[in-house]
């Protein structure tokens, strides 16, 4: 397994499925990280209108968004409440993320990482170290 950390956008890698993290505030407001596409948000948003999705911890959706301009599968994944959110529930978002792509043919993930606003302890680094060993101990 090759794990590469790119300052490119979400969307300008050429991968097989795009991994986005929500907390159940952002669902209920609607709100989507920065770099998220518009054609791409109006399809989420559906999701969100339809309920099948709320954020929770531990949820997953997979949306196969059928266009062109956005990879074969976009990974919906649960993050829970903002407020009760630390690194140990980002490790197990992580790894539930990592096992439902596991249950596909992707061969290349793009994960968007919650921003530096979304909780008060976050750290780029430490986040991407701490996603990478999630996946590799979730893939062993």
């Amino acid at each position: 397994m090759k794990i590469s950390i790119l300052k490119k956008g979400l969307f300008d890698q050429k991968a097989s499925a795009v991994a986005l993290g929500f907390f159940k505030e952002d669902v209920k407001k609607k709100s989507f990280p920065s770099n998220c596409k518009k054609g791409l948000t109006s399809k989420i948003t559906t999701v969100f209108s339809q309920k099948d999705f709320t954020g929770r911890a531990g949820e997953t959706y997979l949306l196969y968004p059928g266009d062109k301009a956005f990879p074969n599968r976009i990974l919906l994944f649960g993050l829970g409440d903002k407020k009760k959110f630390d690194w140990e529930k980002y490790r197990q978002a992580v790894a539930r993320m990592t096992k439902r792509l596991d249950k596909t043919e992707a061969s290349s993930i793009t994960i968007a990482l919650p921003g530096e606003k979304s909780w008060s302890d976050f750290n780029p680094l430490k986040a991407v170290r701490e996603g990478a060993q999630s996946i590799l101990l979730c893939r062993y």
